[in-house]
């Protein structure tokens, strides 16, 4: 094992990693293995230290709300993790989410992927961030990160631009700067028909040589799962009303992957019409997905993107180095959202306040929001100066010097953002024109609704596209030959000849 650096030498020494007894009561999530792993191998790229390790799977799959389960992530480094929520997609493939006891402000995500596992744990109080990457024989290595290269977008860049029909323009315009509530849990039962919080569809291609270098399909799927929990994570904590859905993952073959420039590679996987990866395009028409990230092997950056203002669907596209694990896919989707760097690093700027924000908690340690650089620690939040972390708001209002709030550049972008491509659809048999399916702006028929919901369903992250129909009686006949889940909102539908 490569021993740990800096403030690990100091807490191994401390009371915060429990032993004894209390480890006793939580099962070991591995088993520590004497193996060395050479540096050139691409689980150890920015490795501070290193554990190999084999999991305990039977550990992996009691997990459950409540659970306590012992962290042996380095020599010495022996946390213990409390899940505190449980996302199910089927029995072999969920999400857990949960934090470390003792220490403060900390945070971990499991992802299970039918035979493989991702694992993110942050201990933004120690600039601690671990990785859980695979490295051969069913030998994974637990990875201290160490300081990431930086995002690709540098200055103020914008979009080039893109056509748009008057249709189009007409609703991104509506939709742009307007905000909603989010809906509860029974928002969609007989006495209510309120609007949900908005959805942003994202479909994830990834390349044949980062498939390679992660050890294989399921293991990317993994991380691609613990990427979209990210940013869910980072939207919940900053009090955004947005949610981030999968709806497609797949390979993609990139010969020579762009010789490893960022620039070439989003240039690549933006055009439609250049000969390069344009399939991509269609699939994600087909798919119904608003947001486009390719991941990578090689490449000069961790990430890069092109700025966004709620209006460009065609530039709502990233680029994403698979091994950049903290927070980096968040980011990059932050830029197409219209979002900045810290004002020092600028990077977007379409909004006067859309800089992320670096900051000292009360416990005298440099934070810093998700969008912005180093230095401090980055922690899952936009910046958003209602909120606070440690003690301090994580942003500065509108209207102050150095004014900085992400999180209201997401809110305002999220309705347009949503509509680039429909996936789920609404029915309102009393709208009008102009008919688009949405809440709305639905479709006065169900015919119309059936009609534009996608046949196209990756049923490996989606179960079913949803028409949502709002209460009451449909004359009309009807015959659905296609996949989706039929939605009764408001009250009672009744669909069928009188």
């Amino acid at each position: 094992m490569k021993t740990p650096k800096g403030f690990w030498a100091i807490l191994i020494l401390g009371a915060l990693w429990l032993g004894g007894q209390a480890q006793s009561a939580a099962p070991p999530l591995f088993t520590p293995v004497k193996a060395t792993v050479p540096a050139g191998a691409p689980a150890l790229r920015n490795a501070q230290a290193y554990q190999p390790v084999r999991v305990h799977w039977q550990v992996v799959q009691s997990l459950q709300p409540g659970s306590r389960v012992l962290f042996n992530l380095l020599d010495g480094v022996n946390p213990i993790g409390v899940v505190e929520r449980v996302e199910r997609r089927n029995e072999r493939r969920y999400s857990c989410f949960g934090r470390l006891e003792g220490l403060d402000g900390s945070h971990f995500i499991l992802v299970m992927e039918e035979d493989a596992l991702a694992l993110f744990v942050s201990v933004p109080m120690y600039e601690a961030v671990f990785d859980l990457r695979y490295y051969k024989d069913d030998l994974y290595v637990v990875v201290q990160i160490g300081e990431e290269p930086p995002c690709g977008n540098q200055g103020n860049e914008t979009p080039l631009p893109f056509e748009m029909t008057p249709e189009d323009a007409g609703w991104h315009a509506h939709f742009a700067n307007q905000d909603f509530e989010m809906a509860g849990d029974d928002d969609f039962g007989t006495a209510a028909c309120t609007e949900p919080r908005a959805v942003l569809d994202i479909a994830v291609y990834y390349t044949t040589q980062a498939r390679q270098a992660i050890g294989g399909a399921n293991l990317m799927n993994a991380r691609i799962q613990l990427f979209v929990d990210q940013c869910n994570e980072a939207y919940q904590n900053s009090q955004i009303s947005l949610t981030a859905r999968l709806v497609r993952r797949l390979e993609v073959s990139y010969s020579g992957e762009g010789n490893g420039d960022g620039s070439t590679q989003l240039n690549h996987l933006t055009n439609p019409s250049d000969g390069v990866m344009d399939g991509i395009h269609s699939d994600r028409t087909n798919y119904r997905a608003d947001q486009v990230v390719l991941l990578v092997d090689n490449t000069d950056v961790c990430g890069l993107a092109w700025c966004g203002n709620g209006s460009d669907p065609e530039r709502a596209f990233s680029l994403v180095k698979w091994d950049c694990t903290n927070y980096t896919f968040a980011h990059e989707i932050g830029h197409n959202q219209g979002c900045g760097h810290d004002r020092d690093n600028g990077g977007c700027g379409f909004r006067t306040y859309g800089f992320g924000w670096r900051f000292t908690g009360n416990n005298g340690v440099q934070y810093r929001t998700v969008m912005a650089y180093a230095p401090g620690t980055r922690i899952p939040y936009f910046s958003n100066p209602n909120v606070t972390y440690q003690g301090v708001a994580t942003g500065v209002p509108i209207g102050n010097p150095n004014e900085a709030y992400n999180a209201r550049v997401i809110t305002e972008t999220r309705r347009s953002r949503e509509l680039y491509r429909l996936l789920d659809i609404w029915v309102d048999r009393s709208a009008w024109i102009p008919e688009i399916g949405t809440f709305d702006f639905p479709f006065n028929t169900v015919r119309e609704g059936v009609d534009v919901i996608t046949p196209f369903v990756d049923t490996a992250v989606l179960d079913f596209p949803t028409l949502y129909i709002k209460a009451g009686s449909y004359n009309e006949t009807l015959t659905i030959s296609k996949r989706m889940c039929l939605k009764a909102c408001g009250g009672m539908v009744q669909i069928g000849a009188p």
